[in-house]
């Protein structure tokens, strides 16, 4: 798929409010993902040998997981660009497309009330 270079003739700024079922989805999807990455313990004939290996997800290199974690926890809203970033490295879908088109039209009906009822 190849990339046009041409600017948007508009900007839209956009953040999304995550219901608690959201955040949980994301959060369970990471944490999934840090258990598929963690070594299992080894066994030798019938003994467990324990190690500690410090594993990080692929996302962290850009996002580290402190403020990962803070960002699902505690900011009340997230911009949408991030929230579609954490959906792909998650591999869920909390925010669709539809979701989107949908609150973007009731903004614009919002935002031009006043000019429809003049």
């Amino acid at each position: 798929m190849k990339r046009t270079t041409e600017k948007l003739p508009m900007y839209i700024s956009c953040r999304v409010v995550l219901s608690d079922e959201q955040r949980q989805t994301l959060k369970q999807a990471y944490r999934s993902q840090m258990d598929d990455l963690s070594p299992q313990p080894a066994r030798i004939g019938g003994s467990t040998v324990t190690t500690q290996t410090i594993v990080r997800h692929p996302l962290e290199r850009e996002l580290p997981g402190i403020l990962l974690t803070d960002l699902l926890s505690t900011r009340e809203s997230l911009p949408l660009d991030t929230v579609i970033r954490l959906q792909r490295a998650f591999g869920v879908e909390v925010i669709t497309p539809k979701d989107v088109l949908k609150q973007s039209e009731s903004y614009v009906e919002y935002m031009f009330r006043n000019v429809q009822e003049a």
